[in-house]
């Protein structure tokens, strides 16, 4: 099943995150998106604390999830910043 939506909860804050994952038998798979000079930033900072740790998120509309973040990809033009992390993990909620 596709999880697709906006708003990642991290430490109690409502991140204006992307996140596209495949679930299948309660394992996740896919990556977590933003946009924006500052989004963008937090994001950035948010995978060098997180990248060797599992995560309790809250994926708005789709639940409770334990994601680990794997590689990121940093897009940086005089006009337009995104980041792009892979993350795997499992669902613990609906």
């Amino acid at each position: 099943m596709r999880l697709r939506g906006r708003g990642v909860v991290v430490g109690g804050e409502l991140m204006p995150w992307y996140f596209d994952l495949e679930e299948s038998g309660g394992k996740l798979l896919g990556e977590l998106r933003v946009e924006g000079w500052e989004p963008a930033g937090v994001m950035n900072a948010w995978y060098e604390s997180a990248k060797r740790r599992k995560i309790d998120v809250v994926l708005q509309g789709a639940g409770k999830a334990v994601l680990k973040a794997g590689g990121i990809r940093i897009h940086e033009s005089g006009h337009h910043n995104e980041t792009s992390i892979s993350v795997k993990g499992s669902l613990l909620s609906a």
